[in-house]
């Protein structure tokens, strides 16, 4: 069984398990990626799966929002890393449902032991800008 997450929004994701090439379970979870990691817990939970069951990741790597991104890729090149399993990317620049998306694509192309998924964001980070007032970080001392 494979693990699909397509995070390129951020307020919701998808998650999947793939068996064969096609969908065994998919669930479109409305969560902000601090609540990720949580929510694939419970996925893989209320469907009888740990981590250490998965034969593989399968990624959406972008475009996407920044920080969604960033919080899939992180989970996804952990499981590669910690459990040693296959972890295969996907870019979806046309932001096709996950269905159609593995239809044209299957789960993407697999990367080697030992490398990880980078993610493609679909423009620069909005990153906050200090409002007036506001007391700057001192970092000279670190």
């Amino acid at each position: 069984m494979t693990l699909f997450l397509c995070a390129q929004d951020l307020e919701w994701f998808w998650l999947g398990l793939i068996r064969d090439e096609s969908f065994f379970v998919l669930e479109r979870v409305t969560a902000p990626p601090e609540r990720y990691l949580s929510e694939l817990h419970r996925f893989l939970h209320a469907h009888g799966w740990k981590p250490e069951d998965l034969a593989g990741v399968s990624v959406v790597r972008g475009p996407g929002s920044f920080t969604a991104s960033r919080v899939s890729l992180t989970l996804a090149n952990t499981l590669h890393f910690a459990f040693r399993i296959p972890l295969h990317i996907l870019a979806n620049p046309d932001s096709l449902a996950p269905a159609e998306l593995l239809a044209r694509h299957g789960v993407g192309e697999q990367l080697s032991v030992g490398t990880f998924a980078a993610p493609f964001y679909s423009g620069p980070a909005r990153i906050t800008v200090p409002k007036a007032g506001d007391k700057a970080l001192d970092t000279a001392g670190i």
